[in-house]
């Protein structure tokens, strides 16, 4: 009978090759995330699924460190106590992997995980993370302070996306790298798709903390005013003008083309890249002869074509602002609905004065915790005993169901739901259950309606599709 050392050898021969040439995609171990045929590896990946920001490396580091205890892995290496580096990940699965075949076998779902953890800990789109996370806390001050003080920080940062772009598309033809650093260091690969989630957020946030916008006294359509929105407007046309649509997180160009702002950005650095390899001195080689007019026809061919571009991404700029009027026209009749309940605020002011986002979905799965009913959820009667109650119901007789009365609730979204909105979810179960194990333990009672003897219903969570950021900009705009 061969011996697992052989085999787990034979597999592995492959990705010892590579190690000296740099790290791949298919370094450590290729394959899926899911293993099926193991159910601790299922936990583990359910359970990092629904961790924020770097809870999941740290868990990972544990998990790590229990494998290394086990297979008797020294651990010679320290790093900093408190924080999480892919360097650390790997120097972790490197010394488990090494330690020998079969224990690299044994515990390949684990070191895959940390693989992927690593990969997300660096690299540009971890930069280009954290940097729209700093913007969107930036942001959510701002909001609370006024319109004009949101308005500023997002035409100031087109314009940091437009120069970091022009100086990304001026190097891209043969100048020094250390300019296109220097750019990324001033707006770290942020792009026009980031840009527009940014203002999108601020259109739907600032009705939150505009008492004349929810009241229609406004003298615009939408939270900011004519000449605020003027200045968004020419900054977000210079963006797109300037090619920002090349880096964002959809990722590249090619992916993002489906909505039309992307697609004029694209065309617009191409239009850009091809007058530049006209100008004289550019090495494109022509003669000194009769090229002179036949160059100055194709200047004027692309001065031309960047004016048209130009006035069709004012166009497109106009429809996206119009587009988004409409849906801060639909958070004003949403909040009026609700006359004054936190229910539908996509942001509240804390105790300690800072706002914090509350997704709906977290709202309403809060509500469902709580034992407290949602005024704007029909139940249909599936037989005639409901529909009398349901009448009686509204006859004030009796109040209606609550979803917290099953032991079981679905919440589907129709349209999709993401990641970050299941990391909220699970945020707000866990607070309920810790809640709920400290009444239980000091012998309290709990503050509302359902008692801590009173066990949560189960809530499973669902809808048409994952959605990921680079969704959002093509189904909001589509139809522009």
């Amino acid at each position: 009978m061969p011996s697992l050392d052989a085999a787990a050898a034979e597999a592995g021969a492959g990705r010892e090759a590579s190690e000296d040439g740099g790290r791949g995609p298919s370094s450590l171990l290729p394959g899926s995330l899911r293993h099926p045929d193991d159910p601790q590896a299922e936990r583990w990946l359910e359970f990092l699924l629904s961790r924020k920001g770097r809870d999941a490396p740290m868990f990972l580091r544990k998990w790590l460190r229990e494998a290394a205890r086990k297979e008797n892995v020294p651990q010679a290496r320290s790093f900093k106590p408190g924080s999480i580096s892919a360097a650390e990940l790997r120097a972790l699965a490197d010394s488990l992997r090494r330690q020998s075949p079969a224990a690299a076998h044994r515990h390949t779902a684990l070191l895959q995980l940390a693989e992927a953890a690593a990969a997300a800990l660096e690299g540009p789109h971890a930069e280009r993370w954290e940097a729209l996370q700093r913007e969107q806390r930036q942001l959510l001050f701002d909001c609370t302070e006024s319109a004009d003080a949101a308005a500023s920080q997002l035409v100031d940062l087109c314009a940091l996306v437009a120069r970091s772009s022009s100086s990304g598309n001026e190097g891209s033809g043969g100048g020094s790298n250390s300019s296109r650093h220097a750019a990324d260091r001033a707006v770290p690969l942020l792009g026009l798709d980031d840009l527009v989630l940014l203002v999108l957020a601020a259109y739907c946030l600032l009705p939150d903390f505009l008492p004349w916008f929810a009241t229609g006294s406004g003298t615009g359509g939408g939270p900011f005013s004519p000449q605020q929105e003027q200045q968004l407007e020419a900054a977000l046309v210079s963006a797109v003008m300037a090619g920002g649509g090349l880096a964002g997180s959809s990722g590249s160009a090619s992916s993002s083309t489906a909505w039309p702002l992307a697609h004029l950005a694209a065309r617009a650095a191409a239009a850009r890249a091809s007058s530049a390899a006209d100008e004289p001195g550019s090495g494109s080689g022509h003669s000194s002869g009769g090229s002179d007019g036949s160059q100055a026809e194709a200047e004027a061919a692309a001065a031309a074509e960047l004016r048209s571009l130009q006035l069709e991404a004012r166009d497109a700029v106009q429809s996206l602002l119009g587009r988004m009027r409409e849906l801060a026209a639909f958070r004003r009749s949403l909040l009026t609905a609700q006359q004054g309940q936190q229910l539908g605020r996509l942001a509240v002011v804390g105790e300690d004065g800072s706002p914090r986002p509350t997704p709906l979905l977290r709202q309403l799965v809060e509500c469902i915790l709580r034992d407290e009913p949602l005024p704007d959820l029909h139940a249909g009667a599936t037989s005639l005993s409901g529909l009398l109650r349901s009448g009686l119901g509204r006859l004030g007789v009796k109040a209606g169901p609550k979803p917290s009365d099953r032991s079981t609730v679905i919440v589907f979204v129709l349209g999709g739901v993401s990641l970050a909105e299941l990391h909220e979810i699970q945020q707000a179960v866990d607070e309920r259950a810790a809640r709920a194990s400290s009444q239980i333990d000091g012998g309290g009672s709990s503050s509302g309606p359902q008692g801590a003897s009173q066990a949560p219903p189960r809530i499973i969570v669902g809808g048409t599709a994952l959605l990921q950021p680079r969704d959002l900009c093509p189904q909001l705009f589509a139809e522009l």
